[in-house]
């Protein structure tokens, strides 16, 4: 989470915010991180009746760059052990546990007990505390990260991933945010942050495990139009 003397910006996991955080740190001078991930329910009272930005990406394709993410790091972390029977699951298989954690007890049951209490400063940055709400709720894990992230919010718009940039200057300009020139460019023109390495996101499904997708993060597919 980000906040301004203008507006705040939440950082939905592998979905874009990287580039959002860094532009903002750097360009703008009100510019304060209060937390890495941070949900809106945290943010400083001062902070909540400004408007926000958030950014959100097709599904399938976070599942892919949150796998591929995990694979390719020396130390992966304790969710993706977890649903990976720790790395010894293709990618369907870690998957289908993932995006079906919600109704699955065991597994909460370890994750909240094992889980950090503390929030740190890196990572999916999720304590025990927190994943304990995602039981039972019959919904995607992403879809409970953006649930997570913006439940309660007052204002706020979501732009995608897929069109960060020009959603941005869209979002800056219509809370009377004057960008200069040379902001703008930047925002337009300069490389992506924390890209992952892996193919197409289409190349990792079949047609089960993307119906599964499709069904239980449904209210990102149909409130975003993916």
């Amino acid at each position: 989470m980000i906040v301004t003397d203008k507006f705040y910006f939440l950082h939905l996991h592998k979905s874009g915010g990287s580039f959002v955080n860094r532009f903002l740190l750097k360009n703008f001078s009100s510019a304060s991180l209060i937390g890495y991930h941070y949900p809106y329910r945290l943010i400083p009272r001062q902070y909540e009746h400004l408007p926000g930005f958030g950014l959100v990406r097709n599904p399938l394709s976070y599942y892919v760059s949150w796998y591929s993410f995990q694979k390719q790091i020396k130390r992966s972390n304790l969710l993706f052990n977890c649903v990976s029977n720790n790395g010894g699951l293709d990618f369907k298989r870690t998957i289908s546990h993932l995006v079906n954690l919600s109704e699955d007890q065991a597994r909460i049951d370890f994750l909240v007990e094992n889980l950090p209490g503390n929030f740190a400063k890196r990572g999916l940055n999720l304590t025990g505390k927190c994943l304990e709400n995602i039981r039972s709720k019959n919904i995607g894990f992403y879809s409970f990260l953006y649930w997570r992230l913006f439940d309660t919010c007052k204002q706020i718009s979501v732009g995608k991933m897929e069109t960060l940039r020009e959603d941005l200057i869209s979002f800056m300009s219509s809370i009377g945010v004057l960008l200069t020139n040379a902001d703008t460019q930047i925002i337009r023109n300069s490389n992506k942050v924390n890209c992952g390495n892996h193919d197409h996101y289409r190349n990792y499904y079949d047609a089960d495990l993307e119906a599964l997708i499709r069904s239980k993060d449904a209210m990102i597919f149909d409130k975003h139009t993916y």
